[in-house]
């Protein structure tokens, strides 16, 4: 059969991530291989029939002849077909993980990328404005969780990179302020763990009383 952790991806992505999935993979800027647009009309087949394993238009024999019509089909054998699921699925793994980037802070981290660019190149003004911009952002964040936290952090260390550069040593370069915050981040983590542990704790606890309550009625 094709790529089973390919159909297994593909059969469980919903219609609007199927089309995010495609658009993704006509881009050339993500999908820059050289067979890019037989990865579009695999994955078009793929979709077709519902990434089903069981249809014989998805049987690898009928895949291959369809792709490669010229070559001889040899089941256990890694051929051209392999790779290009392989290369499809490399790229489903990157598409997976842009939608979770996605779903951070794409305003911080986008003002953190500039503000990278800024330092590289040595803009200071444009820099310390782009910083500015961040710690408003920051300060009109009304929930204070860790993620509040980690970004700080991230923007803090930016700044110690900064001052890195023409620094005379007389201060600490923001370092602390770094520090504070990935601390406050790493607590904040514990703390969340420690209250799931000790949920998961107390419940394995009722659960066991629960069982012994019914086993002493059942004896009785």
């Amino acid at each position: 059969m094709l790529n089973r952790k390919l159909l297994e991806v593909l059969g469980r992505l919903g219609p609007a991530e199927k089309k995010q999935l495609r658009l993704f993979l006509v881009s050339p800027y993500f999908n820059r291989a050289s067979n890019a647009e037989d990865i579009v009309r695999l994955y078009d087949l793929i979709v077709k029939y519902d990434a089903n394993e069981e249809h014989p238009a998805l049987s690898k024999k009928a895949v291959f002849v369809l792709f490669f019509p010229e070559r001889q089909f040899k089941e256990k054998e890694k051929g051209p077909l392999d790779s290009l699921t392989s290369e499809i699925f490399r790229l489903i793994r990157r598409f997976l993980g842009q939608i979770e980037l996605e779903k951070e802070n794409l305003e911080i981290n986008d003002y953190l990328a500039l503000s990278r660019f800024y330092r590289k190149f040595g803009f200071e003004e444009r820099f310390e404005q782009t910083m500015s911009v961040l710690r408003r952002i920051q300060q009109n964040t009304p929930l204070r969780d860790s993620k509040y936290f980690f970004d700080q952090f991230k923007i803090e260390e930016e700044e110690s990179a900064f001052r890195s550069l023409n620094n005379s040593f007389v201060d600490d370069i923001n370092l602390l302020a770094a520090h504070k915050n990935l601390d406050l981040f790493y607590s904040i983590q514990k703390m969340d763990l420690t209250c799931l542990l000790n949920f998961k704790k107390r419940l394995l606890q009722l659960v066991i009383i629960r069982l012994l309550h019914c086993l002493t009625v059942f004896c009785l």
